[in-house]
């Protein structure tokens, strides 16, 4: 090994020692006006994709630069808002600095915020909330607002009594722009940039008909198959705990190698997380699985993240749920 730029040789116990390697960077495809990312809260770890208010969309908004990092953009003035970070908070016309006391989860509260000023905690909620910039931070003007035909600039100046910031705009201009017209400008590394689900799915033609007849092949009556819109998220990890027989998907499936944990398949649902069954949530369930086999009929379900010990993903997942056995799938 190497102590102090030189080398030298020991006898180290075999259960100290871990695997050390060079990993590529995320790549991300730089789109100025798409929302193609999720940017990772700073210190998040990436590997607990349980988390609420952990990331955000994003538009990478400027390419590499030469440390490596992307320009990112947030959709929002609230997104990555978490413990120990400050919004404005007025009180008898005038704004203090409010500690959020938690992270924001959903919804607009209320949430408890500790008013620095005043040494008091308070119940509030967003609305009633201004964001915080420090004079110099990067911002950008939110989607569909532009000022004199620019979207960039940097805060010159305190959050004013009218709610408003003095932003020098790239055209060297100053405005007063209300402070919830504004969002946050940051160069992040990549190991902070995942991408973002988001690409339609089309219609499976066979996958009813495969689903069909498996049940039938188990003995079950076709209404008790879960198909179309009865494949619902809640449901399906429903029948999953209380099943002792076969469980078979025959669906769409979606692999993220970058955290194994967001690895899924596709069920029914108004959105990516209320319809994707991810590996993370398989491999928390309370309720450990009493299946002798577990079927992934869909694209990419022996892959996922790789790492020393193996492949983190939806089979490891099934696996650790308690699942016997599992038949995943490699084909795109």
């Amino acid at each position: 090994m190497t102590v102090a730029g030189k080398e030298t040789k020991q006898r180290i116990s075999g259960k100290t020692i871990v695997l050390r390697m060079h990993v590529p960077a995320t790549e991300v495809e730089y789109r100025p006006d798409v929302a193609n990312a999720l940017v990772l809260a700073e210190g998040f770890d990436r590997y607990n994709a349980g988390e609420l208010s952990c990331y955000a969309e994003c538009v990478v908004s400027a390419p590499r630069d030469a440390n490596g990092k992307y320009e990112v953009t947030l959709l929002r003035w609230n997104d990555l808002l978490v413990k120990g970070d400050v919004v404005r908070v007025q009180h008898e016309g005038r704004w203090f600095h409010g500690r959020l006391l938690s992270g924001i989860t959903s919804g607009q509260g209320p949430y408890t915020v500790h008013v620095e000023e005043l040494g008091e905690n308070r119940e509030m909620s967003l609305d009633e909330c201004m964001p915080y910039f420090r004079v110099g931070e990067a911002v950008a003007l939110r989607g569909g607002v532009e000022v004199a035909g620019a979207r960039k600039g940097a805060i010159r100046g305190e959050l004013d009594n009218d709610g408003t910031y003095e932003v020098e705009m790239t055209d060297s201009e100053r405005h007063r722009i209300p402070a919830k017209d504004l969002v946050r400008r940051m160069r992040v590394s990549p190991s902070r940039l995942l991408e973002r689900h988001s690409k339609p799915l089309e219609a499976m033609q066979c996958s009813e008909e495969e689903a069909l007849d498996v049940g039938r092949f188990l003995g079950l009556k076709d209404a008790d198959v879960l198909i179309g819109d009865k494949a619902t998220l809640p449901e399906v990890q429903r029948r999953m705990t209380t099943s002792t027989g076969v469980i078979h998907f025959a669906t769409h499936g979606f692999v993220d190698a970058q955290v194994g944990g967001r690895s899924g398949v596709a069920l029914c649902g108004p959105s990516h997380d209320e319809a994707v069954l991810t590996a993370h949530a398989v491999a928390s369930m309370e309720q450990k699985l009493q299946s002798p086999l577990v079927v992934l009929s869909a694209c990419d379900t022996g892959r996922g993240e790789e790492f020393a010990e193996g492949v983190h993903g939806l089979a490891r997942a099934f696996t650790m749920a308690g699942a016997d056995a599992v038949i995943m799938s490699l084909w795109p």
